[in-house]
């Protein structure tokens, strides 16, 4: 129950900067699943119970991908930004590596890392390969492909661990995860077994699995100022690598999802950034996700793809020393490779050249002048014949000469070199595109920061690294929804408190609807209220709600609050048992001081979690009142 007064006087607009930290939690979770898409997950309530439970309560992403298949890449790629030249899920050679990773990074900054793998046979064990039984049919248990952080561990008993290794006490057996939460590392990865992972038992077998060993850990970390993150390895190899991903802890919206384009490196750069480790290889060249954290600003995506909402500004064409003459603007593929024309022996590269333009502005869809870019995705679809991907990446360099759809080999000279002439010496990222059929995403996000900023837009060259042949859909290509993209992530000043909060929840043209006093989801809780409480405003009964709890000694009232919310005052009220109007305050927030608590009740709150108690006597009713100063 609550009094609304929808006045609000706020002069000051905040600026978010890109490279702020996410919100720090003291522990998070981490459970890596195995091959399945997001559409045979998220939304089947059948199979996936559980997990579609947690999605409600927290956050979903609709457009979240792996790297590459099969699963020790993609392993390798979001504890290390690299899959340290590991194409299969053999053991991979060059074993223990020295290279950068995400567990020697949390431990470098001072925080705390561990792995617990399910029936891993014992502490620090590098040898074992997999384990199996044959309760039931035969099944692998433990698979050291789905262990990657073994790949940096120093021998058990080793007198001194190398720079960026890991001592053995790192690799866990998940019989070893702690019950004691508090006792938890500050981030660890849960791997289950091949039979709970979805890799070998069905969704419906893991889904109980997680909610048998990690539910209490889940309704722990809502209260405890922790999180618990669900993804997976890869898809089942039937569509774009696209992967369930799935938030829940505290501070998290009940119910909120997300569209923005994320990849397992952007996850391993929040992880890093968290804590303020330093981010392992591609981790440093993507930003980590936004848009869903406590204190996070509201995140606007817009997307430029010819052919969709009138686009028609992207200019895309290949040039090629086999053709030196010809120009490719009509192709229906760009082409990328060290050598166009194997048959004939020699050194025949192709390069594409992509240029998306109006990409800043006022008119709808285009990115406001005075935005701060938090992400920015090319996306390039590979062709559907096998021959199409390429096991050599393919570099993006930002292109710092005009040029046009009439370009050639010769007209541009030789082709392009990144030379800081041409193109930028270094390489804004880097992808081996591995996949048929599919997205490869490459992270622009620093070039589009340099064209806001006032430099050219000239677009990108992508450049080969090897002599295989990649090919992906251009402009030309019959399917549109398969065009190049370019998404870009921003946030735009905005003043503080409510005026964030119903941009980042109704959207920049919020109109009917978005008020303090008004409630879309007719849910009977004003817009103002579930901005107070941390509730969705677009779902009704979303979990979240104040709750009541009387034991044989106390009576206890719980919520959530929203610590954004930096404009409401919060009362929380017992009533007297003497009529509808008998209501006592019993504890005060005041927005820039904190909670005042009066005589004989106590208040706690551990990330955003509000418990305030009395010792029993009479039947109370608790409420909280919310107003506008």
């Amino acid at each position: 129950m609550s009094w609304l007064r929808p006045v609000l006087i706020l002069l000051a607009f905040v600026t978010y900067a890109s490279g702020t930290p996410p919100y720090r939690y003291d522990h998070i979770v981490v459970v890596i699943e195995e091959n399945e898409s997001d559409a045979r997950v998220v939304g089947n309530r059948v199979d996936a119970p559980y997990i579609n439970q947690l999605a409600d309560g927290g956050v979903k992403f609709t457009q979240f991908y792996a790297i590459t298949h099969p699963s020790l890449p993609n392993y390798l790629h979001l504890f290390s930004g690299d899959n340290q030249s590991v194409v299969d899920d053999g053991f991979p050679p060059g074993n223990p590596f020295s290279t950068p990773n995400l567990g020697a990074a949390l431990i470098a900054a001072g925080a705390s890392f561990a792995g617990y793998s399910e029936d891993l046979p014992a502490v620090g064990d590098t040898a074992t390969e997999y384990t199996f039984d044959t309760d039931g049919g035969f099944h692998f248990r433990y698979v050291r492909k789905h262990n990657p952080w073994v790949n940096w561990q120093a021998p058990v008993g080793a007198p001194s661990i190398p720079a960026h290794g890991l001592a053995a006490e790192t690799n866990q057996p998940f019989a070893n995860f702690p019950t004691d939460f508090s006792q938890l590392p500050t981030v660890c990865f849960v791997v289950p077994n091949e039979q709970n992972d979805m890799h070998d038992g069905t969704i419906r077998m893991a889904d109980d699995w997680l909610r048998t060993n990690l539910d209490a850990y889940a309704k722990w970390a809502r209260t405890h100022n922790s999180l618990l993150v669900i993804t997976f390895d890869e898809d089942d190899f039937q569509g774009p690598n696209r992967i369930p991903t799935v938030l829940y802890g505290a501070g998290l919206m009940p119910g909120t999802v997300n569209n923005t384009t994320w990849t397992l490196h952007n996850l391993l750069r929040t992880l890093g950034d968290a804590y303020l480790a330093t981010p392992p290889a591609r981790g440093a060249q993507v930003r980590r996700i936004h848009g869903v954290w406590p204190l996070d600003p509201p995140v606007l995506t817009t997307r430029f793809q010819a052919g969709v909402n009138g686009y028609a500004d992207c200019t895309d064409t290949y040039v090629s020393a086999a053709t030196p003459d010809t120009q490719h603007s009509g192709a229906t593929s760009l082409v990328v490779t060290q050598d166009a024309d194997q048959a004939t022996g020699g050194n025949q590269p192709a390069q594409t050249l992509i240029r998306f333009d109006q990409l800043f502005g006022d008119d709808p869809g285009q990115v406001p002048a005075n935005a701060t870019i938090v992400s920015a995705k090319l996306i390039l679809w590979t062709g559907p014949d096998f021959d199409s991907r390429s096991g050599n990446p393919v570099a993006v360099h930002r292109m710092l000469t005009p040029w046009s759809s009439a370009a050639t080999w010769n007209s541009l000279g030789s082709g392009v070199a990144n030379d800081d002439v041409k193109a930028a010496a270094t390489a804004t990222f880097t992808h081996a595109p591995t996949l048929v059929d599919a997205p490869m995403i490459f992270d622009v996000t620093t070039d589009l920061e340099a064209w806001l900023g006032g430099a050219n837009n000239n677009g990108w060259v992508l450049l080969p690294t090897g002599l295989d042949t990649w090919s992906a859909d251009s402009s030309e290509f019959f399917l549109v929804e398969r065009h190049p993209t370019l998404e870009i992530a921003y946030t735009v000043p905005v003043p503080p408190g409510y005026p964030a909060w119903r941009l980042g929840k109704f959207g920049p043209n919020a109109g009917i609807g978005s008020q303090p006093g008004d409630d879309p989801d007719g849910d009977g809780l004003a817009n103002l209220v579930e901005y107070a409480l941390n509730m969705n405003p677009l779902v009704a009964s979303a979990e979240g709600g104040p709750s009541m709890e009387t034991s044989a000694t106390q009576h206890t009232f719980r919520f959530f609050r929203n610590m954004a919310a930096s404009d409401v005052y919060l009362y929380v009220q017992v009533d007297g048992g003497h009529g509808p109007n008998d209501w006592t305050t019993v504890a005060t927030r005041v927005p820039g001081i904190g909670w005042v608590i009066a005589a004989g009740f106590t208040l706690t709150e551990t990330g955003g979690a509000v418990e305030i108690s009395e010792p029993r006597g009479q039947s109370r009713f608790f409420r909280v009142k919310v107003t506008q100063p």
